[in-house]
């Protein structure tokens, strides 16, 4: 029975930032070794980031699109692909490469053996991740509902409530509005007496990227400068 494959479900949606761009520009052999060893190295880190919930995380993955999905809904689905969501965005910092993501919750359909996944928890994930203007991880409101609606706080899981740049919307007052409010991983996970390692990392991809992203980079350098915190001196 088909319908077997249809239940509420975790869903990890990314978009890797500028990959079209970077395809279609590629015109000699060395460049597009370069985009297929960089896939790769996507790859791996996504098998890497669910290699301890084998069992009850799923990948599935097409040109610049990658998801993580649960078996099921439960709670303990939800701290697995949180777990392994932010380690996958985490990983590929490493390898310069800059991703827009979103997890959600609800119904969805998938099969395995096919790779065909369908229903409203991947839309929505697919939604928000593609209206922000800026590197990162958000949870959609489905998500949140349903996080809360368990017992948990998405703050105690390096999720902050902050306000999120998204592509120009109208908000519910018919109000045109570049920022949602939402909560957005921070890429820190806990104090430390050191700053950010992604920063590095962002820094360099910036100088690299089109003008068209800059100021995705510059928002998410910032979101990460302000959520940053020190260790108290004398406590390290």
């Amino acid at each position: 029975n088909l319908l077997k494959g249809y239940r509420n479900r975790w869903v990890a949606y990314f978009d890797i930032l500028g990959f079209s761009a970077d395809v279609i520009s590629a015109q000699n052999d060395i460049q597009k070794l370069m985009i297929l060893d960089k896939y790769q190295d996507v790859l791996a880190e996504l098998s890497r980031s669910c290699r301890d919930w084998k069992s009850s995380l799923s990948t599935l993955w097409f040109s610049d699109t990658f998801i993580i999905y649960s078996n099921w809904g439960s709670g303990r689905a939800y701290s697995q692909i949180h777990c392994a969501a932010t380690a996958f965005i985490d990983s590929c910092f490493s390898h310069r490469v800059a991703f827009r993501g979103a997890i959600s919750f609800g119904s969805l359909f998938a099969d395995k053996k096919t790779r065909v996944i369908i229903g409203p928890a991947l839309i929505e994930a697919y939604s928000d991740a593609e209206c922000s203007k800026w590197i990162g991880l958000r949870l959609t409101e489905s998500a949140v509902e349903r996080v809360k609606k368990i017992g948990l706080n998405p703050a105690h899981h390096y999720f902050v409530e902050t306000e999120i740049p998204v592509k120009q919307i109208n908000n519910d007052n018919g109000i045109e509005s570049n920022k949602v409010n939402g909560y957005a991983y921070n890429f820190c996970r806990g104090p430390s007496n050191y700053a950010n390692p992604h920063l590095r990392f962002l820094e360099e991809m910036k100088r690299f990227a089109p003008e068209k992203d800059v100021s995705k980079y510059d928002l998410t350098i910032e979101h990460i400068k302000r959520w940053h915190r020190d260790i108290p001196i004398g406590e390290n």
